[in-house]
């Protein structure tokens, strides 16, 4: 795997366990809805692609949080803050939030795909892109009732 390939997949790997984390706190502070199904089904895709990415990066080069891909975490940093705030003032008022970080990860993972030559960074691309991309879906306007 390329050090390029590499970053790009360690820079989804710490947005995702913040994603993660994310999903897990705000279905631990919703009231029982479809939203709060929907932050379930999140945070359980967001550790499938955690663990899908630490088979990939075993072994991969050593690389420290590079400068291509730390862009991705630097613009999502904010969003999980304003999402986190979100669920504490109003619960049913985060799905927007949370529907622009999905729709950054997707981005961000259609540029590493279509940006990488390297087979793995490919592959987990592929199998990353449907399954964050039905997350997004889920959270679109009228996807479900709050």
């Amino acid at each position: 795997m390329s050090p390029e390939a590499h970053e790009r997949l360690v820079e989804l790997d710490a947005v995702s366990r913040e994603a993660r984390a994310f999903y897990g706190q705000a279905a631990a502070r919703l009231p029982a809805s479809s939203l709060r199904e929907c932050c379930l089904r999140l945070e359980t895709a967001k550790a499938e692609l955690v663990a899908l990415l630490a088979i990939r990066l075993r072994g991969g080069p050593r690389v420290a949080g590079g400068r291509a891909a730390a862009p991705l975490r630097e613009q999502l940093a904010p969003a999980f803050l304003r999402a986190r705030r979100e669920l504490t003032r109003a619960p049913a008022d985060c799905r927007e939030g949370m529907a622009w970080i999905e729709a950054t990860m997707v981005d961000a993972c259609e540029r590493a795909a279509s940006g990488s030559a390297d087979a793995d960074c490919r592959h987990v691309m592929a199998w990353a892109l449907p399954m964050l991309q039905r997350c997004h879906d889920e959270l679109r306007p009228g996807a479900h009732p709050t």
